[in-house]
């Protein structure tokens, strides 16, 4: 069972090592028929000897058991712990934007579930990102949660104009709240009042926190807050109900 394991991990390190280290062996065994003489294009080290890469992974009989074992340990923690930097890293990042992995509401910590991209025709408008307490793909769980939770966005084209952007929202409410719009009329006006021309870099966070209503901030400047559970539902339903922006958008916000 150990040499299964020993195996598989020269596998998963370093395809075609077999072939390589055999190669360096050969090499070395010409060297020493050849009176120490080195083979041309055999691998060594900066003693002459093989590269240490090759010493490293020998499994030959001059090691014991024991400390294979745990050499193949170390090298297999390592190759983990380089893979794990790799995922976390991406995880966060998207079209060279990066976004923290937690945010703090309150004190409440909210992970990132997904981020997606607002197309229209070929244009990149904004990217969305969702931060919620617990990751979940299922929209309607997520609508249903009264508990904090967190929309940010990322604008990417050259400019999107306040006229637009209220069209936009106007729209999402209708789209997704139906006969629930008409009872969020003061709420909804003044959300589009607090909007302005937003720009390439340009940000705006929108945070539902359930003891204070769902804050504002746009270009980093704390807009005001607007209270309700029933507005933040409509709210975030833009990018979660049943007619998003667009669909690649609500599927990259659910981590899908």
């Amino acid at each position: 069972m150990h040499t299964t394991r020993r195996r598989a991990a020269l596998i998963l390190l370093q395809p075609g090592l077999d072939a390589s280290c055999a190669q360096v062996k050969e090499g070395l065994g010409r060297r020493k028929r050849d009176g120490g003489r080195l083979s041309a294009g055999t691998k060594t080290g900066t003693d002459g000897a093989a590269s240490p890469y090759c010493r490293m992974m020998d499994l030959s009989p001059k090691r014991s058991s024991g400390q294979k074992e745990a050499h193949m340990r170390r090298i297999a923690l390592l190759a983990l712990a380089a893979l794990l930097v790799g995922v976390l890293a991406f995880a966060g990042e998207i079209e060279g934007i990066k976004f923290p992995d937690q945010v703090t509401v309150g004190t409440s910590s909210l992970v990132l579930n997904g981020l997606g991209i607002r197309t229209k025709v070929f244009f990149k408008i904004y990217i969305g990102a969702l931060y919620i307490p617990v990751k979940e793909s299922d929209p309607a769980k997520i609508l249903a949660l009264d508990g904090p939770k967190q929309v940010v966005m990322h604008f990417l084209y050259k400019e999107v104009g306040k006229d637009k952007l209220i069209e936009g929202w106007d729209e999402g409410f209708k789209n997704n709240s139906g006969d629930k719009v008409a009872a969020l009329k003061d709420q909804i006006a003044k959300f589009n009042g607090f909007w302005s021309d937003m720009k390439t870099g340009d940000t705006a966070v929108l945070t539902y926190d359930p003891a204070k209503g769902t804050k504002v901030e746009i270009k980093g400047k704390d807009m005001g807050t607007i209270e309700g559970k029933e507005f933040a539902q409509a709210l975030f339903a833009i990018w979660l109900g049943p007619k998003p922006p667009t669909e690649g958008l609500k599927k990259g916000m659910l981590g899908k």
